[in-house]
């Protein structure tokens, strides 16, 4: 974990505090290749499995970060927050397949009043 930290800081740096950075990052992808695959096995269980399956997961989620404002990550939490609750309300109007709809849309309507989302980039 502090390898990892101390790579992600100052890859030079680590490399002369005596990390081995390539053995660090082939890690650290393995790591979230194993998270990744985990997570989709655990999803897989719960869903049928199709092709497009992740297509209706990553819009929201794509909205979410864009709604919040590139590069903070509490934007993208309190607008995975904004995204989830409008979706979930929005079943009562609509039906439910209109909710990635609902999502994109609110999407752009907050990019066009404000184009650097509800947090301003970075932190």
């Amino acid at each position: 974990g502090k390898a990892m930290r101390a790579v992600a800081d100052n890859v030079d740096l680590a490399r002369v505090s005596g990390i081995n950075v390539e053995q660090v990052v082939v890690w650290t992808w393995v790591l979230a290749a194993g998270l990744t695959s985990l997570g989709g096995a655990m999803y897989g269980l719960i869903t049928a499995v199709r092709p497009d399956m992740g297509w209706f997961l990553i819009l929201p989620m794509f909205a979410s970060v864009i709604l919040g404002g590139i590069g903070n990550p509490y934007g993208a939490i309190a607008g995975s927050f904004v995204i989830g609750i409008s979706q979930e309300l929005s079943t009562y109007l609509f039906s439910s397949e209109y909710k990635l709809v609902v999502a994109l849309l609110l999407m752009i309507v907050v990019l066009l009043v404000r184009p650097q989302g509800i947090f301003r980039g970075t932190m």
